[in-house]
């Protein structure tokens, strides 16, 4: 495994190992998606919705998760025929709509989510306060 040179910036150090931690975080949800025969936005777009029990707009979905319109469009339609969101009308503004997972839908979001746990299991070991620093 290649290490870090002490003698690099810190702040190139860091990024590097962003890197690899979201290379691990998106290998660990792309199999797990596949898995549940979804595709990675939409195992990514499961996962939120399952911790926002109160749903969101689809365009807060899509600026969460830096999507565009049309792809989240695609995505939600996509998960509303498997029957794991449903939409209802926003009560608020009648030309939107909310967006929740289904029971079945928050069950598998919560599964997905729990496929980053090689990453949560690493950051689960470090000191209360280096946790809370980050």
């Amino acid at each position: 495994m290649d290490h870090a040179i002490e003698s690099e910036p810190i702040v190139a150090r860091l990024r590097d190992g962003f890197d690899r931690i979201a290379f691990v975080l998106r290998a660990d949800m792309w199999a797990a998606a596949g898995e549940a025969g979804l595709n990675p936005t939409q195992a990514q777009v499961l996962g939120l919705l399952a911790r926002r029990p109160a749903g969101l707009r689809p365009k807060d979905v899509a600026a969460h998760l830096s999507i565009s319109a049309p792809s989240i469009a695609d995505t939600l339609a996509a998960l509303v025929r498997k029957g794991l969101v449903r939409r209802n009308a926003d009560p608020n503004d009648a030309r939107s709509a909310i967006v929740r997972a289904t029971p079945e839908g928050a069950r598998l979001g919560a599964r997905l989510d729990r496929a980053a746990s090689q990453v949560s299991d690493a950051l689960a070991v470090l000191p209360p306060k280096v946790q809370q620093d980050l």
